[in-house]
This record gives structure tokens, sequence and C-alpha cells, in this order.
């Protein structure tokens, strides 16, 4: 293939991301509700919705709009299982992760906007038993570029290297 073909393709590709992750982006400013409610009916109404409610989840008449006090510990519930990636299961094709971080924004906006504590799983990420959950990519990924711990040295291997230069 060419690489005229596959640049339009990568474009493509990434135009089609970018749509598809706007309106959930945008909800992490506390806007685009509807587009919460998409995330909610492709990835979660299926197992949660009104005909199955595995878990004893139901989230197809959750209130987005003005969360009542039930609403907002179903919220902290779905942050925590998207956070810890737990949810949509492995079995079902899966979002893209920026457009589930969107969510995730979104929902602690969400509830940080009615004084609500915020999800407890960005914090229980940082303690030591959950490192599990961190991403093996961004765990072992090396950086393209990467800094010394310490500056450069000279290494010298005979001793009138050290008594001349010192």
């Amino acid at each position: 293939m060419d690489p005229f073909r596959i640049t339009m393709i990568r474009r493509c590709c990434l135009i089609a991301l970018l749509a598809w992750a706007c309106p959930t982006t945008c909800a992490a400013k506390g806007e685009n509700i509807p587009g919460i409610q998409r995330f909610f009916k492709e990835n979660c109404n299926a197992c949660h919705g009104a005909t199955t409610q595995n878990g004893k989840v139901r989230l197809d008449q959750l209130n987005l709009a003005k969360p009542t006090v039930s609403d907002r510990e179903l919220l902290k519930l779905i942050g925590e299982q998207l956070t810890f990636q737990n949810m949509p299961p492995e079995e079902v094709q899966q979002p893209p992760r920026v457009v589930v971080e969107g969510v995730i924004a979104w929902i602690e906006n969400t509830l940080g906007a009615v004084g609500e504590t915020r999800s407890s799983a960005s914090e229980k990420l940082k303690r030591p038993g959950y490192g599990n959950y961190v991403d093996h990519a961004t765990l072992f990924t090396a950086p393209a570029v990467r800094k010394a711990a310490t500056p450069a040295r000279i290494w010298r291997l005979d001793v009138e290297s050290f008594i001349a230069k010192a």
C-alpha cells in the first residue's frame, strides 16, 4: 500500500474517533447529557437495562440532569467500575479509552457540582494495593526521550588521567 493511502486511512480513523468521542469529551465540562446517555445505551444498557439487570443495577432510568441521592451513589459506582476497567466486560467490544475518560470526568464533575464527594477510585489508584490497575503500557513503556538521572560523566581508566586533569 502506498504511503498516501496509509496517511488517508489514518486521518479518516482519527476523524471518526474524534467525532465519536467529542460528545462525551464535551460532557466532561458538564454539558451534553445526550452524549453520556448514548454512552450508557451503547455500552451498558444491554446488561443493565429494562430487560436485564446484572448485579441488580439498572441504568436506563438514571436521571443524569438532576441526579437523586440514589442516582449519585450509582454514579459513584459507575465511575469506580469504569476507572478500574471492570466495565464494560472484556468479552464485549470496548469503547475508546478517551471516551471512557470523558465519561469518568463528567461523573466526577457532576458529583462535585451537587456537593457530593467525588468517586474515590482515582484516590484508590494511588494506593499500593491498587498497582495492578495501572495500564501495563503506561508502567513499562519507555519514553521516547529519556533524561539521565545524573549529569554526564567522564570515565577515566588510569590513575595518571586523574592526577593530570584534576
